[in-house]
């Protein structure tokens, strides 16, 4: 069968689709390891699309996110949950972050929501991270969960999750990056309200262990780890300097 045929020859490609679910056209290239031209690369992902292993939809100029289709869907090994809108552009930007912290030499390993319920890491936990990072410093190895904020939740449930990541000690550290300013500062004073209060399971080891970070338009723009500035213990600082790096 044609599709057969199609599932066999771009393994490599739809092997990241299948993890990173929906990424951009150059960002795919780079994780498949495609040898060949963009141009090549662009006329691949059309007739994957042709048989409707995959989707995209336009991003950034000229260039594509591609996401899951109906039939890599359904020949997928394990249940795979279809993409929608809401949810495209916020996997998307799952991915960009989890790569860049791959990238940047700390961080070895990164563990996304959907297979976070087949591994152990999801035991204990109430609230699955949108992915966990696995990384290691010197001969320290250490955990981080990834909470990727574009839209503003209620109050309730921004204060629960919080709570929950101070009651559990699963992760070394929680980032939260957002895109939006106002949403950014919603949850900061949130967390600060935690760590203002006078309620006794709120350890100081727990409240250092949460990052905030805030970048306009993220999917757009890009994002450069080394240089972003956080929301740590109280103050604006880097990530650099949270890991002494």
């Amino acid at each position: 069968m044609e599709l057969d045929f199609y599932l066999e020859q771009y393994d490599p490609i739809l092997k990241q689709v299948l993890k990173w679910r929906a990424l951009p056209l150059p960002l795919l290239k780079e994780l498949s390891d495609y040898p060949g031209l963009d141009t090549s690369f662009r006329k691949v992902i059309q007739k994957l699309e042709r048989v409707n292993l995959l989707k995209s939809r336009p991003f950034k100029g000229k260039s594509k996110l591609v996401y899951l289709g109906p039939e890599l869907i359904k020949s997928a090994p394990s249940k795979v949950t279809p993409l929608y809108d809401e949810s495209l552009i916020h996997e998307a930007v799952v991915t960009m972050v989890s790569c860049q912290f791959l990238r940047w030499g700390v961080f070895e390993e990164v563990i996304l929501a959907h297979e976070i319920n087949e591994s152990s890491f999801g035991f204990g936990i109430r609230r699955l991270p949108d992915a966990i990072l696995n990384g290691e410093i010197g001969n320290e190895s250490f955990r981080l969960a990834l909470e990727v904020e574009l839209t503003q939740k209620s109050r309730t449930r921004v204060k629960n999750k919080i709570e929950d990541y101070l009651n559990n000690k699963v992760h070394d550290y929680i980032f939260y990056i957002f895109n939006d300013e106002s949403i950014y500062k919603s949850y900061k004073k949130t967390l600060l309200e935690f760590f203002d209060s006078s309620d006794s399971r709120i350890s100081k080891e727990s409240q250092i262990r949460f990052l905030f970070g805030f970048k306009k338009d993220i999917l757009h723009t890009g994002l450069n780890l080394e240089t972003l500035e956080v929301f740590y213990k109280g103050k604006h600082t880097t990530f650099s300097e949270v890991f002494n790096l």
